[in-house]
């Protein structure tokens, strides 16, 4: 079964000293085809999948039509040719002021003790799996009412969301000062084609929110 094809690749893992970081599985059911594609997250971030699919469709499709192979790898080079290696990007990271970046963090997080601790009210049942994703709709007269609270303090949808995040983990966790970690894609880098450039760019940074009862 296609499902239990999935549950064994993902029970397997990736072992980082033995296996490669992305591996393929073509799996043919009748007249369906599947093509499962696995890697690892240290390789490659979120940023990055439509990066590659739109680029492994455009070479598929190039060769469905019968363009040689040679056309479509000499086609291949030279969009590489046309951006920087990531390697170039670990390069310009490890230039960056240091002491400049944990002075500014430092000035960020001053005076924060809570742990922002939210304890279970009850013990979760034994799973294998390690996250799960839920999706919640907002209805139209709720959007504007936020929009219309984001543009009153000069600030957007995402900061007014993040701020509603911090107030309810104040409400969870009994402080009125916590911190939580945010993702960020980390293509600040000036490098030639850093936007469509396969690799782990992701950065978690702080966020720290405080309020007063004033």
């Amino acid at each position: 079964k296609y499902s239990n094809v999935l549950k064994n690749d993902v029970v397997r893992g990736l072992d980082l000293k033995k296996d490669t970081l992305l591996r393929v599985i073509y799996i043919k059911m009748g007249n369906v085809s599947k093509l499962v594609f696995t890697m690892h997250h240290i390789i490659i971030d979120g940023w990055c999948i439509s990066i590659l699919f739109d680029k492994f469709l455009s070479y598929y499709n190039a060769l469905l039509k019968g363009k040689p192979f040679s056309s479509v790898e000499k086609e291949m080079l030279n969009e590489k040719d046309q951006q920087s290696e990531y390697s170039e990007y670990v390069s310009w990271i490890t230039k960056q002021d240091k002491k400049s970046a944990m002075n500014y963090w430092h000035e960020l997080l001053a005076d924060y003790e809570s742990n922002c601790d939210i304890k279970p009210m009850m013990k979760p049942e034994a799973s294998n799996e390690q996250m799960s994703r839920i999706s919640v709709s907002i209805d139209e007269d709720t959007t504007m009412i936020l929009k219309n609270i984001a543009e009153r303090n000069e600030c957007t949808l995402n900061t007014l969301a993040e701020t509603a995040l911090g107030v309810m983990l104040q409400a969870y966790s009994g402080s009125n000062d916590i911190v939580f970690g945010k993702v960020v894609s980390g293509r600040n880098a000036i490098l030639r084609g850093i936007e469509n450039m396969v690799g782990l760019f992701i950065n978690t940074i702080p966020v720290r929110v405080t309020t007063e009862k004033e």
